[in-house]
């Protein structure tokens, strides 16, 4: 336990001792600093146990129960001070010549919070690999590696389906959306678009070429088609822009809309049959630039 601030001599033992004039509340790298004022060594580059203890810098004296007149030993590491630089910033980072590029990425990681297989570090115009030791670089004390970081190709996203729930898919910024409509395990005889803030996304393009994001919402939509409706009556014909899914029944308000004819007098032919009102376009075979006949109902006997 710690008591009150208490002051109290040490010894440091190097190759030679030293007397150190410390507090019980100072901090290892408090005692730290007072070696360098005396020694020149860099914080970095001291490594200080006391009872087969080693002493981590931001504990203090008391904490290991140091007492007065205590010998604590110094060891002299190799440690050093690296500078990262990145386009944002830059920040130095306490190192040893022998601690491995990836040792380096975690202790990133831990600074800024950007994951290690994101990180791409480079000294004098080279590419780290993450076993190289940092001797082996060439890395001195005050060298400057540069930081460059590329975003996770993962992206999560939210396929909203023209009928049924959304799905949520983990997918890569290079699958094409083609790859994604057959993730998502949409029929493969029918046509459907999907849409990103309300931009049609070709199937030959990857995701990346849309810049689509982490938790991006996408829209699968039905595929537009051109239909003629022709009136018998009216001797009139008419373009629809309508989409397989519609109701027969839909359509024929539009229709009858434009046709100035009432929907609920008239009834739908396809191929010589009557259509059934609740039923959809696809689901009467109706594609693109097909003629559908619209009839009075008394004419055809209803």
């Amino acid at each position: 336990m710690e008591s009150d601030d208490l002051s109290m001599k040490i010894f440091v033992k190097m190759m030679k001792t030293i007397a150190v004039n410390v507090k019980n509340t100072d901090t290892i790298d408090t005692l730290k600093t007072m070696v360098r004022e005396v020694e020149g060594l860099a914080l970095n580059q001291q490594e200080l146990f006391f009872a087969g203890a080693h002493l981590g810098c931001n504990k203090t004296l008391g904490y290991y129960n140091v007492p007065n007149n205590a010998s604590i030993d110094l060891y002299v590491t190799d440690g050093i001070i690296i500078l990262i630089k990145t386009v944002k910033n830059s920040f130095p980072l306490n190192v040893k010549k022998w601690d491995t590029v990836s040792n380096i990425k975690a202790m990133i990681h831990d600074i800024e919070g950007i994951p290690p297989g994101q990180q791409t570090l480079i000294f004098s115009h080279k590419k780290l690999n993450e076993d190289q030791i940092l001797a082996s670089c060439g890395v001195h004390h005050n060298a400057v590696l540069h930081m460059l970081t590329r975003p996770s190709r993962t992206r999560h996203v939210t396929v909203k389906l023209f009928r049924g729930p959304a799905i949520n898919l983990e997918v890569q910024s290079w699958y094409t959306i083609a790859e994604v409509k057959l993730i998502v395990g949409l029929p493969q005889d029918r046509q459907f678009k999907l849409f990103y803030s309300d931009q049609e996304l070709k199937d030959e393009k990857q995701l990346a070429h849309y810049k689509i994001q982490d938790n991006a919402v996408l829209e699968f939509k039905p595929a537009l088609m051109q239909i003629f409706v022709m009136s018998i009556d009216a001797k009139k014909s008419i373009v629809l822009i309508v989409d397989e899914y519609e109701k027969v029944s839909d359509v024929a308000v539009r229709a009858g809309e434009k046709l100035k004819l009432n929907p609920q007098h008239c009834g739908f032919f396809y191929m010589g049959r009557r259509l059934i009102s609740e039923s959809t376009l696809g689901e009467n075979g109706i594609g693109d630039d097909s003629t559908l006949y619209l009839v009075r109902n008394k004419t055809v006997g209803a």
